[in-house]
């Protein structure tokens, strides 16, 4: 099940943004073969959230070696927003002190509860990930409204914008992640809009 929330004010309502998902301990370093081919997470959301930048995992905090194509998808395979990072883009810091994380701006998509999936592009001998949860010492922590399921990837060779189809609850590489604010749900947002009426008035009535 997944759901899309479009054509809505919803970003200029958002709180504030974090991590979708940063952790600690674990292992860094791990390369891939058979690329290109893309890694990523398998989430899943339970209130809905704004997402406004797209990113990756920079092993060591140095430069990246390479471009990475960043792809936000629903759990079918539908692509509902795409960011290019690289060493231009701006450095959020990570609780493991192994690394750091880049991200790119994209216009806000607002995800509804259901699951999704974002994931990374990678070369041969390139940029590497983080092993998650295969390591007894690693602590996943997720944003509120997320839950992390594990890894998702596609087949070797299978491409930059290639689907990843396969899934491994439990298991894990981190290497693309999103930022995040929390939507308020209608009933929030009917409260603080009345209130804000309510100063107004308030306002008007002293000038009066």
């Amino acid at each position: 099940v997944f759901g899309l929330l479009a054509g809505s004010a919803a970003p200029a309502q958002a709180g504030p943004a974090s991590l979708a998902w940063d952790f600690t301990g674990g292992m860094d370093g791990v390369g891939f073969w058979g690329g290109p081919r893309t890694e990523g997470v398998q989430f899943s959301v339970s209130a809905p959230v704004s997402v406004s930048a797209l990113g990756f995992w920079d092993s060591g905090s140095q430069s990246l070696l390479s471009s990475h194509t960043i792809i936000l998808w629903t759990d079918s395979g539908t692509a509902l927003a795409t960011a290019t990072v690289d060493n231009a883009s701006f450095a959020v810091s990570s609780a493991n002190s192994v690394g750091q994380w880049l991200f790119t701006s994209i216009t806000p998509v607002v995800l509804s509860a259901g699951a999704y999936v974002v994931s990374a592009d990678y070369q041969d001998n390139s940029d590497t990930a983080a092993v998650a949860v295969q390591n007894p010492a690693m602590t996943v922590t997720s944003a509120a409204g997320l839950t992390w399921i594990g890894n998702a990837y596609s087949g070797a060779y299978a491409g930059s914008g290639a689907f990843p189809g396969n899934a491994e609850v439990g298991n894990g590489l981190f290497g693309a992640d999103m930022l995040v604010s929390p939507v308020p749900e209608p009933a929030s947002l009917g409260l603080l809009i009345a209130a804000t009426a309510g100063v107004g008035c308030l306002r008007r009535r002293r000038r009066a």
